[in-house]
Parts: structure tokens; C-alpha cells; sequence
């Protein structure tokens, strides 16, 4: 924003969580399956963990009873995104004692959604607790080798999901970015073009492009000399999805907190319609 030669360029705080992947992996036996992992996921320790693996399905209550005893066992679970979120069978392997969850993708027409590409990896904002067992996705075709080795017998896996964890109380804060294209009124009335900037890896999905294409707009229009009549401010948020871990709702905490907090001004002149 800087280089583009807006005015007023600024980060804001917004304490949040911060959820930082840094990798993850399945190792069995000889082999290592590259994994992913989910927002807001418990990090493994540095070592991983290692038991069984007990194939769920689904991962509904009656798949996991069907499938006995689970306590103290790695979990592999197909994740049909459009009927549940992986929260659901999340929170119930972690009911039923499971030390950690392996998400994979079902080979079920009816349930293609979220990462059926054969070896793509899914993250997201998993939306489940903290105190949830450590969680990781390997694709689709990992998924599939991983299921044929249960004809050889039991399997013993390990899981590793190396990520840190900073929550709100130990100093978690995440950073709004602002800048403006001042306007002639002064009449308080502004333009606000918004996106987000956090990610899952380095995607350019959800929101990058969003953020590409608002500075692309501002270059534009700082280049060909375009004055406004009300002031646009480009915003670009924090914590879309994954920020408060133990609150009702973990979506869109740098809008809220902007809009409450760092600038109560914007909803006091903007006849206090909001959209998303």
C-alpha cells in the first residue's frame, strides 16, 4: 500500500489466536504420507504419536461404535465434507478417547466436496476445541495405499503435526492492514474495499486473490490520477476463520474488531448497515 502511494497506511492490532503450520506427516513403517492440518488443530508432541489405526469410515457415532474400542488409538476418518464438518467426528473420536484423527477422502460420489482432487491436501478452520485430539489430512490416493495395507493385518502408525499455538491470554495478536485514497467531501462518508489476508499454506484461495485484486484497484487508480469525492479506504482483515478458540463463533474477529473497536467512527457514519 506503501509503494502504491496510498495515504494513512497502517497496521492495526486485533488480538487473536495464532494457528502457524509449519508441517505435518504420517510415517508408517518405512513410508511417510505428507500431511496437512486444520486451524485451531492441537500441534502433536516433538516426537509424534504413535498406536494403531482403526479405519471409522465416516466417523459418525455409530461407525465408531461399530468399530469397538478406539481409546488410545489413531483414528482414520473420511472426510464427507458435505454432509459434516470435520469438527463432528473431531470431538467424537476425542469423546471416545482417540489419541489423534486422520482425515482422508471417501471414494463416494455422493460426498465429493472439499479436496477430491487425488492428491490434494485440505485445510481449513477446523471449528472443533483445542483440547480435540491432534488432527491431519493426507490425500485422497495416500488415503486409499493407507487402506489397502489393513488386508495385511493391524497397522501402527505415527502422527506428526508440528504447529504453534498462541491464544489471546498468552499475547496472541493478529494485524489489520489500512490505507486510503483521501476524497474531496469531508463530509465523513467513505468508500470501504474490503478482503482478508489469512491463509491456509500459501494458497491464493480464500482470500489472497481478493487482496491482489484490491491493490491491483489502487495502483489503477493512483496511477491514472483518479480523485474521489468520498475517501476510499482499502482494508484488508486478519482472522476470517479460526480466531477465538473457546467462543461460539471464530469468524471474521479483524472485521468485528475493527469495526468495535480500533475504528468506532466507520459504524457511527455508515448508517449502521454492515455487509459481508
Amino acid at each position: 500500500m506503501k509503494l502504491i502511494g496510498l495515504s494513512d497506511v497502517r497496521l492495526e492490532r486485533v488480538p487473536v489466536e495464532e494457528w502457524n503450520f509449519k508441517n505435518a506427516n504420517v510415517t508408517i513403517a518405512s513410508t511417510v504420507f505428507t500431511a496437512s492440518s486444520f486451524g485451531g488443530v492441537a500441534p502433536t508432541p516433538v516426537g509424534g504419536l504413535t498406536g494403531e489405526v482403526i479405519y471409522v469410515h465416516g466417523g459418525s457415532a455409530p461407525e465408531f461404535a461399530a468399530a469397538g474400542n478406539v481409546n488410545g488409538k489413531i483414528v482414520l476418518i473420511d472426510f464427507e465434507s458435505p454432509m459434516w464438518w470435520m469438527s463432528y467426528p473431531s470431538m467424537e473420536a476425542g469423546v471416545r478417547g482417540a489419541k489423534a484423527i486422520l482425515l482422508t477422502h471417501s471414494d463416494t460420489p455422493d460426498f465429493y466436496g472439499y479436496y477430491d482432487q487425488p492428491n490434494a491436501l485440505g485445510c481449513f478452520d477446523a471449528e472443533t476445541e483445542i483440547t480435540a485430539p491432534p488432527m491431519v489430512h493426507i490425500s485422497w490416493h495416500d488415503g486409499d495405499t493407507l487402506k489397502t495395507l489393513f488386508k495385511g493385518g493391524s497397522i501402527t502408525a505415527t502422527v506428526h503435526n508440528n504447529v504453534s499455538i498462541r491464544l489471546v491470554k498468552a499475547g496472541g495478536m493478529g494485524y489489520n492492514v489500512v490505507g486510503t485514497l483521501p476524497g474531496s467531501a469531508k463530509n465523513g462518508q467513505m468508500v470501504l474495499y474490503g478482503s482478508h489476508h489469512d491463509a491456509w499454506f500459501q494458497g491464493s484461495l480464500d482470500n489472497i486473490s481478493a487482496v491482489v485484486n484490491s491493490l491491483v484497484a489502487a495502483k489503477a487508480m493512483k496511477m491514472s490520477g483518479y480523485h474521489p469525492e468520498r475517501t476510499i479506504v482499502f482494508f484488508s482483515s486478519t482472522a476470517e476463520e479460526y480466531c477465538y478458540v473457546n467462543s461460539y463463533y471464530d469468524w471474521c474477529i479483524g472485521a468485528w474488531y475493527c469495526i468495535t473497536h480500533t475504528n468506532p467512527d466507520i459504524r457511527a457514519t455508515s448508517g449502521g448497515e454492515a455487509r459481508g
